[in-house]
């Protein structure tokens, strides 16, 4: 979860937040979606990997392999540039894999001052282990710049004195740096970290803050039809009922938690319920994020995976899944997904003015 008390993600649903009038239409087509590809947990591939660096840790420069910032025609790509300049990254962040995928990374830093700054990063590498980017969005660089040692990137976004934030990328994130929101390393432009679950979290079995919900490309509505928080979108559906990035989807309050077998969907489900589920990126399924702290052996002080165990596997002793999380008879499709409802898109929650970010419908 983002440490920003103000930010939207960390702010419970209230029991009488209004309904999107075309809520039953939008979960059915979220449903047909999963039934389609799967339900699952994006736990290990296309998860996402913390990091934490101190005020003594080595900075870097990130190169972004996009033609327009290798050709240096493009303010975005400029502002992004100045961001990325100087990236505290300690010596065991690594993506997750396989390569090539999202591969994204989020790095936090305490400063001397107590502030905290953040840098997240889409298709996050280190040229002298991954060896150059190639396709997507790096296509067009030269081999010069995507072959030069250090750590490159396609994307990514950034927050100074991450307590301050509401939860989104805005004109303030980085002071200096226009266009803040239009930065991202997810689709919706909204953070990774915002949502993302944590092996802590499942641990303890609470999850204090909204989810991160990620669906097919083919349902999912395309730019510039989002809402609010959402800044941006790319799927590839013109159809009245497909999902928007921003879309906030919850539990009824009076869902029965105890209809819930599972202990961590039980948890899962809470959170749901409580705090809601954002719509933040695309994916190949219908997919919840979450971080992955078993990147490499070693990455994050262990050499256990907090999901599988001691054991390595699932139900295993210490595991937190006791089953395999996705797929057909996994354990995401326990979630009742045909319950959910999508929140209104006029709601914002207390910490939030009526009328900011309003880039969305």
């Amino acid at each position: 979860m983002l440490p920003a008390p103000a930010a939207f993600w960390n702010q419970p649903l209230p029991s009488d937040a209004p309904i999107d009038a075309e809520s039953a239409a939008f979960v059915a087509k979220l449903v047909s979606q999963g039934k389609a590809t799967s339900y699952g947990f994006s736990y290990q591939t296309f998860s996402v990997s913390i990091f934490y660096a101190t005020p003594t840790t080595p900075t870097y420069t990130v190169r972004i392999d996009q033609p327009e910032a290798e050709a240096g025609i493009s303010p975005y790509w400029k502002d992004l540039e100045t961001i990325m300049a100087a990236v505290p990254i300690p010596p065991q962040a690594r993506p997750p894999g396989p390569f090539p995928g999202d591969n994204h990374v989020v790095i936090q830093r305490r400063n001397l001052d107590g502030t905290i700054d953040m840098w997240e990063f889409w298709k996050f590498s280190q040229f002298e282990v991954d060896g150059p980017h190639s396709g997507g969005q790096a296509t067009g660089c030269s081999a010069a710049w995507l072959e030069k040692p250090g750590f490159h990137c396609e994307a990514g976004a950034g927050f100074k004195d991450l307590s301050k934030s509401l939860g989104y990328f805005d004109d303030t994130s980085w002071p200096g740096v226009a266009g803040g929101r239009h930065f991202s390393a997810a689709a919706s432009g909204l953070p990774l970290l915002g949502g993302a679950i944590t092996p802590a979290e499942m641990q303890r079995g609470y999850i204090g803050h909204a989810l991160e919900v990620a669906v097919p490309k083919a349902g999912n509505a395309k730019s510039p039809t989002f809402r609010w928080p959402a800044s941006k979108a790319d799927g590839a559906s013109s159809e009245a009922d497909a999902i928007q990035q921003g879309m906030c989807l919850r539990l009824p309050p009076s869902f029965d938690l105890s209809t819930i077998g599972n202990a961590a969907i039980r948890t899962v489900c809470a959170a749901i319920r409580d705090f809601g589920m954002y719509v933040h990126d695309s994916a190949g399924n219908v997919t919840i994020k979450c971080a992955n702290e078993y990147t490499v052996p070693g990455s994050q002080a262990t050499t256990t995976d907090p999901w599988k165990g001691p054991e390595n596997k699932y139900g295993g002793a210490g595991s937190i899944w006791s089953k395999f999380p996705s797929g057909a008879g996994g354990l995401a499709e326990q979630i009742p997904w045909e319950a959910l409802q999508v929140v209104d898109a006029s709601y914002r929650p207390p910490t939030i003015a009526p009328g900011i970010l309003a880039r969305g419908v």
